[in-house]
């Protein structure tokens, strides 16, 4: 992989090994994803070909997290720590794209959760932290 030096977010070595990574994550994507699978979880054990699922999200992205800014487009697909997503339909707002909006529609969520980020690492140092999120789909 072929990185520019201004994509780079954050340079870390450990035990003599460099790692380097661009800032590629749109978050608003990637939070919308993991809001699409928890919805395709639900339709899925809901049918009965498993008795619940499991949704998971390993990052070092800060935007997956914190909060949304207040009025962003994608206000309503926050992970945002402490929040809960209950039953009803997850949409972008009206200043997004017509083009993102066609390419990814409203969410229907159903059930509630809880959204409760664990630290997973922190290098030493860096100000580079990994966060989980984990929430269970019953049908």
């Amino acid at each position: 992989m072929k990185l520019h030096k201004a994509a780079l977010r954050e340079r870390i070595v450990v035990e003599d090994e460099i790692f380097a990574y661009p800032r590629n994550n749109p978050g608003d994507v990637s939070r919308y994803g993991f809001l699409k699978d928890i919805s395709r979880l639900k339709d899925y054990v809901s049918a009965g070909p498993l008795r619940s699922g499991s949704a998971i999200i390993l990052t070092n992205e800060p935007r997956m997290w914190k909060p949304a800014r207040a009025g962003a487009s994608d206000e309503a697909f926050s992970l945002t720590e402490g929040r809960s997503i209950g039953n009803g339909l997850l949409g972008w707002s009206d200043a997004t794209s017509t083009i993102t909006r066609a390419k990814h529609p409203g969410i229907e969520i159903r059930g509630k959760y809880d959204l409760l980020w664990s630290q997973y690492s922190l290098l030493a140092g860096s100000s580079c932290e990994f966060r989980t999120l984990a929430l269970a789909v019953e049908p």
